[in-house]
């Protein structure tokens, strides 16, 4: 057995110790991550980082893609709000998700450039998050994204660029 791995048995005892010692937000957060890992389990989200964010995932009828997210404190930075690199994953998967749409079912893209700007801080109780498409290549594509809090406010805006590979 190497260093990260564990037990059935050793990780109920973390979990039961955890449950003792948590506060009735520690608790939300647990049961927020552990409703997101039972839903990968499922096949309900095709990563871990998915599974924790908890993606709601449409592509709309005029092509774009849109994403939401509740806002929890697994997102927040020490300030109470958003992290900046979560923010940025978001660019990146709502970018992603409207190229992935839009290619065909052997294809796959992964991400080459990444550029985003903030506007404002990620406050609130959702993000939600547009994905246009920009330029669908043979083996590079662009795309862009936006952010808004739940106000309407805009938080973020970026371009990504992906290579479009072969699915393995």
């Amino acid at each position: 057995m190497n260093a990260h791995s564990v037990t059935q048995d050793q990780l109920k005892t973390k979990l039961n110790k955890l449950a003792e010692l948590c506060t009735a937000e520690d608790l939300k957060t647990l049961d927020h991550l552990t409703n997101g890992l039972l839903q990968y389990q499922d096949g309900g989200n095709s990563s871990y980082i998915g599974s924790w964010l908890q993606p709601e995932r449409k592509l709309l009828e005029n092509g774009s893609f849109q994403m939401k997210i509740p806002i929890t404190p697994l997102v927040y930075n020490s300030l109470h709000i958003v992290h900046g690199g979560i923010t940025a994953t978001l660019i990146d998967m709502v970018t992603g998700g409207v190229i992935h749409a839009h290619l065909p079912e052997t294809k796959g893209a992964v991400t080459t450039d990444l550029q985003l700007r903030y506007f404002k801080p990620g406050k609130g109780n959702e993000l939600t998050c547009y994905g246009t498409l920009l330029r669908l290549g043979q083996s590079l594509c662009t795309a862009e994204g936006i952010i808004f809090d739940d106000k309407g406010d805009l938080i973020a805006k970026g371009t990504a660029t992906y290579a479009v590979i072969e699915k393995p």
